[in-house]
């Protein structure tokens, strides 16, 4: 049975299951709709020249929204709180830390900015600066980085970015450090 896409040049989001007929396939271009492309057979779609654009950036709102939120959560013990009103049960939750005037760093940094009077340190392939990013930092930088109080990654996944983050990785972050991996 012919698939849909197999006469296609041109491939508007991605399947797991196309990859068994990528090769039979007439493809030059997919683009995906979201910004990792880990699950993509990269090197069998490199061999047949095929063009593959991402969705970077598209979605700067809501993640950077979610990750702020999280923050939030975390810093406020938003869940302890929740589960002693459940039982109606209201003692202090020892909240240790707030973030304001703290120091982030955004490991992948694309356009999530700078808010709250954090400062905010970056890490990105090129090292190219970006606006609202008080520090950028390169890959072979990252331990350097790691000195922030909150550590966000919002890398894809690639054979560069697998295992970037080891027991070595966390042991140089401060002990007070979030991470939001």
């Amino acid at each position: 049975m012919e698939r849909p896409y197999s006469r296609a040049e041109v491939i508007e989001g991605w399947q797991a299951e196309m990859s068994e007929s990528i090769d039979a396939s007439e493809v030059k271009w997919i683009q995906t709709w979201s910004a990792g492309v880990n699950a993509f057979p990269l090197e069998n779609l490199e061999q047949k020249d095929v063009q593959v654009t991402t969705a970077n950036g598209v979605h700067t709102y809501p993640i950077s929204e979610m990750i702020f939120a999280l923050m939030l959560a975390l810093t406020r013990k938003v869940d302890t709180y929740i589960k002693q009103q459940q039982t109606k049960t209201w003692h202090h939750a020892h909240m240790k830390q707030e973030i304001h005037e703290k120091t982030i760093g955004i490991i992948g940094v694309g356009k999530i900015g700078k808010a709250f009077g954090m400062t905010v340190l970056g890490m990105r392939h090129s090292g190219k600066s970006e606006e609202f990013v008080d520090e950028m930092f390169t890959q072979k930088q990252l331990n350097d980085l790691l000195r922030c109080d909150f550590i966000v990654v919002t890398l894809p996944l690639t054979p560069e970015t697998r295992n970037m983050f080891g027991k070595k990785e966390f042991e140089l972050m401060k002990p007070s450090a979030l991470s939001l991996i």
